[in-house]
């Protein structure tokens, strides 16, 4: 049986365990965050009834691993419209719901790249709100 921190964690939100309940678990020292956007994506997942494994079933194959991971708190929210549109559309929810969460996320790479949002708000507003535009928000 593995002993990987991360395998036992996959198989953990795969199976809708604690990870803790393998005793071969070794709970890492590093803190896991989960992006607001997907605590709100994985609300949206408890209201519709689904089960991890169901949810997983809804993607495709080469996409599962990355759902998992993001379940887990190992990755945020994606970036990528697309993708995030994707998920949303298996978990109903409209983009009006998850925009905000994306437009945060959106905020915190910017920023983590070295962009300062006091100095650039009016062209973080401008591009926001031509995002909004292209998205028909």
């Amino acid at each position: 049986f593995s002993t990987r921190t991360t395998t036992l964690e996959r198989i953990a939100v795969v199976m809708g365990i604690d990870p803790q309940s393998f005793p071969e678990y070794k709970h890492s020292d590093e803190p896991r965050l989960l992006d607001p956007g997907i605590q709100f994506l994985q609300a949206k997942q408890a209201e519709l009834g689904l089960s991890n494994v169901q949810l997983l079933k809804k993607f495709p194959r080469n996409q599962r691993v990355e759902i998992v991971d993001m379940w887990r708190g190992s990755l945020p929210m994606p970036l990528d419209w697309m993708q995030l549109h994707a998920i949303c559309d298996i978990l109903q929810v409209k983009k009006e719901a998850i925009y905000p969460y994306w437009e945060m996320r959106m905020q915190q790479y910017l920023i983590s790249g070295g962009m300062d949002p006091l100095s650039n708000a009016p062209l973080m507003q401008s591009m926001f709100n031509g995002i909004k535009g292209f998205l028909k928000l």
